[in-house]
């Protein structure tokens, strides 16, 4: 079973569009119509490496502690 993600689309100043992925934020497509994205928005795989740095800022970053805060 494959994860369904969602790619936001984004239109530049020039009417292209550009597809980022949610996961590892990269900006995975360019296309001058968004029907274009869908190729590579399926074709796309996250580097680990990436997706393994987000993991680590989350750890180091967004932790919260209910009583005193941030720790």
């Amino acid at each position: 079973m494959t994860k369904s993600r969602i790619y936001p689309h984004r239109q530049n100043k020039d009417g292209s569009y550009e597809s980022i992925c949610m996961t590892c934020f990269l900006t995975i497509s360019h296309a001058n119509t968004e029907t274009e994205l869908k190729g590579q928005e399926e074709a796309h795989l996250c580097l680990p490496s990436l997706v393994s740095k987000r993991a680590d800022y989350k750890r180091e970053h967004l932790k919260f502690d209910v009583t005193h805060g941030h720790i």
